[in-house]
């Protein structure tokens, strides 16, 4: 017969309460660096944003010609280049922070290749725009963040099309996400719309622009040799004087081009002049 003692009813609890404690202490623990955590950011609020850019003033954009420009109606036919850039890619803050976005400055905002552009009767146009942040968050404000910046796009484009865009050729272009802002601006602006549609040449694609960007671009023929038109000219590879010597071609070929297959449009009437007529004066048996 066995004399060790047998447990008692206190001992056979010891390792439940243990467990349960245990659990109660980790739940504890969750909860304490929950609630001290700092809170999440505030969603994304319009209000709070930076303003956008003034298209109707010189600051609000990275480049803009400054002098008089020939119509589409006077020969050669003349090009613009509307220029998307690409973003920053670093932030100080999320996207809700109001970060002057719209003022970044950065080297490729306006590209490398333009340095003869001017001779080829072709302007260069590159917009400000606010950015929505690449930082992590939640969708929501993210959508919101990228609607402020399609809304930008949108209105220098319309600003462009009201107030410089004279009937001369247009060429889109941009670099990696620009490419983005690009395609938004033909598919919302130009395609179908008259007489925009007929004065598209296609798009180019800046130099330094991640193969995964272009994933997505319509199949529009190479513009090397083209005799057609929307084309695209991709810039990837070259040099700045590579690049410079394609585009220079590439607009060159596109003005022919409309010179020989599009009608030449009217060039506006000269502001109407009053006539002041002198009275008349009648022989007083007249009157």
């Amino acid at each position: 017969m066995s004399t060790e003692a047998s447990p008692s009813q206190l001992t056979r609890l010891v390792p439940p309460l243990t467990i349960i404690a245990l659990v109660i202490m980790i739940a504890g623990a969750i909860y304490h660096v929950a609630t001290i955590a700092p809170p999440r950011a505030p969603v994304f609020e319009c209000e709070n944003a930076p303003e956008a850019a003034d298209y109707a003033d010189i600051s609000g954009w990275h480049h803009r010609p400054t002098t008089d420009r020939e119509g589409g109606w006077e020969r050669p036919w003349g090009v613009d280049v509307l220029w998307f850039p690409a973003s920053p890619g670093e932030f100080l803050g999320g996207w809700n922070v109001p970060l002057d976005w719209a003022g970044i400055e950065n080297a490729e905002n306006v590209p490398v290749w333009t340095s003869r552009i001017e001779e080829a009767a072709t302007d260069l146009f590159v917009p400000r725009r606010r950015f929505a942040s690449p930082l992590s968050g939640e969708q929501i404000d993210r959508e919101g963040a990228e609607s402020l910046e399609t809304e930008d796009i949108l209105a220098a484009a319309d600003h462009y099309l009201e107030n410089d865009q004279l009937m001369r050729g247009i060429f889109l272009g941009g670099s990696d996400d620009g490419i983005a802002a690009a395609m938004e601006v033909y598919s919302l602006r130009l395609d179908g719309v008259m007489p925009f549609t007929n004065l598209f040449g296609g798009l180019i694609i800046g130099r330094n622009t991640e193969a995964t960007t272009t994933d997505t671009l319509p199949d529009w023929p190479s513009c090397e040799d083209a005799t057609a038109y929307p084309c695209i000219l991709d810039l990837r590879g070259n040099n700045a004087e590579e690049a410079e010597q394609r585009v220079l071609a590439t607009l060159g070929a596109f003005s022919e081009w409309l010179d020989a297959e599009v009608p030449k449009p009217a060039a506006p009437l000269p502001p109407f002049e009053t006539i002041e007529l002198s009275p008349i004066n009648r022989p007083e048996h007249e009157l």
